[in-house]
């Protein structure tokens, strides 16, 4: 399991405070739920929570991760935004006009690869 998806689990649960809730707001099952949890705390090695069979409360190092968790998935959303606005300057096309010959022998030579070419 990765980190990640542990993480977000992790944060429905602890909005939650239950499996069961988090599992119906990720469309997964319960089971799945928990094993995610117990992956982050064995990732972190520490217990996130104070699990009893009717309650699920954060603890101390859950409040704790919670607010860490929240705030690195609010960077991570901001870098995608970020390079999904970029992503249309990067790949930007510019199209230049010269005579097929020419284009094909500077082609041949090997001369602007990295760049497409319509004949």
């Amino acid at each position: 399991m990765d980190l990640l998806s542990c993480m977000k689990t992790f944060l429905v649960v602890a909005k939650y405070q239950s499996f069961s809730k988090a599992a119906y707001e990720l469309d997964i099952n319960v089971a799945t739920v928990s094993k995610h949890v117990k992956s982050l705390e064995a990732h972190l090695k520490v217990q996130l929570f104070e699990r009893t069979t009717k309650r699920v409360q954060l603890n101390d190092a859950g409040k704790l991760y919670q607010q860490q968790a929240k705030e690195i998935l609010s960077q991570l959303k901001q870098a995608e935004c970020l390079l999904h606005s970029a992503k249309g300057v990067l790949e930007s096309r510019l199209n230049i006009a010269i005579p097929p010959m020419r284009a094909r022998e500077r082609q041949a030579r090997g001369e602007y690869s990295e760049v497409g070419s319509d004949f």
